[in-house]
């Protein structure tokens, strides 16, 4: 009946990728990024909104539903929104997926439950280079997707949001290499926050210094949903 289907599809955590033509999420993303130059590492942090919108379907070539994200982003809320990117979502019975930039990712799995862990990234080369201000980065080396906590409260950009997914990506490090981002889903609502470091180095004389100083190339991210519908 369409109740018990409801029923499985909540208790399945489906609620956390909901996809709905006419739905948008607006974010803020700080990021910095790190560009070793001849006097030394350069840290350019920047600020830019960002603003997804589900604006269509589509059927692919296997018959899978799949949802047209339109991206915008603007340099400040006072700015026009310009179109960005456009990207595309999926969920099947046992995945959510998305495509950002020609990149697939597995971004859950059903039914949703702490300790989950799997290959969210087995549509993309582990060895991919990705350009960061000139320098090549292998961002996705050493990724193991796991689910740390289901249907937790967490407080994001001042607002609570009773029932939070909290997912690990990477957290991995090296003498050279870190590795790290995480996301986390509410209920009802979608992606309410990611957090990413995929940092290099090759200083690896100096010990246990803190990567802030001694990172020579890549990026970290803080993304926090500021507004939706």
């Amino acid at each position: 009946s369409e109740q018990k289907l409801e029923e499985y599809q909540l208790n399945a955590g489906y609620d956390y990728f909901p996809l709905v033509v006419g739905k948008y999420l607006t974010y803020q993303i700080d990021s910095t990024i790190y560009d070793p130059s001849a006097s030394g590492t350069n840290k350019i942090s920047t600020r830019i909104f960002a603003k997804e919108i589900v604006t269509d379907t589509f059927r692919d070539n296997l018959s899978q539903l799949n949802y047209k994200i339109e991206r915008f982003e603007r340099r400040a809320d006072t700015l026009p929104w310009a179109i960005k990117d456009v990207w595309v979502a999926a969920l099947t019975n046992q995945q959510a997926i998305r495509t950002e930039e020609n990149i697939k990712f597995i971004k859950i799995i059903f039914p949703t439950k702490k300790g989950n862990s799997w290959d969210g990234n087995a549509f993309i080369d582990p060895n991919l280079s990705v350009q960061i201000a000139e320098e090549s980065v292998q961002m996705f080396k050493n990724w193991n997707y796991r689910t740390l906590t289901v249907d937790q409260p967490a407080t994001i950009n001042g607002k609570l949001y009773p029932k939070v997914m909290t997912i690990e990506q990477a957290n991995n490090e090296n003498l050279i290499e870190l590795r790290q981002s995480s996301e986390k889903y509410a209920r009802g609502v979608g992606l309410v926050s990611r957090s990413m470091r995929i940092l290099d180095t090759q200083k690896i004389n100096q010990g246990s210094t803190a990567w802030a100083l001694k990172a020579e190339r890549g990026f970290e991210i803080e993304q926090i949903l500021i507004d939706n519908n």
